[in-house]
């Protein structure tokens, strides 16, 4: 009886070659991923831009509408709170841009695990900001991933303490600018910045430069390819890439995690100039 010849498939891949085809796409993937991911941080600038701008108008319409005075930069105090203030005519003077994290009552929620999306929506909603922008989705950059990974974080946007602010002692009640007509040279002046506070999981108060010793204090975003969006006093906006080492290092390695406030400053004046410490610096408005 003769036996049958065992066919073999011609067209069918070896181990090896199988092996091989893994090790090529494998390859490729990481080549092409880190591009992938740039596109997408420089794709979502362009709705992160939109929303900066559309603050700044807001911030213009507010002025406006009120004899010139600006909204406060601070970003922690209840309605309750921000009532007494307007009465007794101290600190914000009751014109937060936005309320605090709060429950549906009002209460404060400003903890560290306690700050939720809900609650800082009812925060944004309270603020003197809202009836001049009045969308949610225009407090937060899609690149800023922080509320998907924790649930806290979800306004990505802060305003700079100078304005209407007396935080001491390195933003004094001497340096604050409460009208806009005492913002000399707008268009060179940035009011709003994209900011990742990690110390309580959510952007809490303004955000904080050490103008007197020259250091980063609250952390700037880097969402952007290693850069950033800031609105300005006229209305437009820039899109700001972080030219030293040190600043994107030290915003991918946030020191402020340990919730120790002398630890977040973090000198880069020294032993060499950061440019992108001195552009900060020389373009925050106050008086100086």
């Amino acid at each position: 009886m003769e036996m049958k010849k065992r066919q073999v498939n011609p067209k069918a891949f070896t181990l090896i070659e199988l092996l091989v085809v893994i090790a090529i796409i494998a390859l490729l993937l990481a080549i092409v991923m880190p591009a992938l991911n740039r596109v997408k941080q420089q794709a979502a600038q362009i709705p992160c831009g939109a929303n900066m701008r559309a603050i700044a108008q807001a911030f213009h319409l507010y002025q406006e509408e009120n004899g010139g005075y600006l909204v406060c930069s601070l970003a922690w105090f209840t309605p309750a709170e921000m009532r007494q203030y307007a009465q007794s005519g101290t600190v914000s003077k009751g014109r937060d841009w936005v309320a605090c994290p709060i429950d549906k009552n009002g209460a404060a929620k400003r903890g560290r695990t306690e700050a939720t999306i809900e609650y800082e929506l009812n925060g944004i909603k309270a603020g003197k900001i809202w009836p001049y922008l009045d969308q949610e989705e225009t407090y937060h950059c899609p690149a800023d991933k922080r509320a998907v990974k924790t649930g806290l974080g979800y306004r990505s946007y802060s305003m700079v303490a100078t304005i209407l602010s007396d935080y001491p002692p390195l933003v004094t009640g001497a340096h604050a600018i409460e009208k806009m007509s005492e913002i000399t040279n707008p268009s060179g002046k940035y009011i709003c910045v994209e900011e990742t506070d990690e110390e309580w999981g959510w952007n809490a108060g303004s955000w904080v430069i050490d103008i007197t010793n020259k250091r980063w204090y609250d952390p700037v975003a880097g969402w952007h390819t290693e850069g950033a969006t800031l609105s300005f006093a006229d209305g437009h906006i820039e899109k700001r890439k972080w030219q030293d080492k040190r600043t994107n290092d030290w915003l991918q390695n946030q020191p402020q995690k340990g919730g120790n406030a002398a630890g977040r400053m973090i000198d880069h004046i020294s032993p060499t100039r950061n440019l992108d410490m001195d552009y900060m610096l020389q373009n925050i408005p106050y008086h100086r």
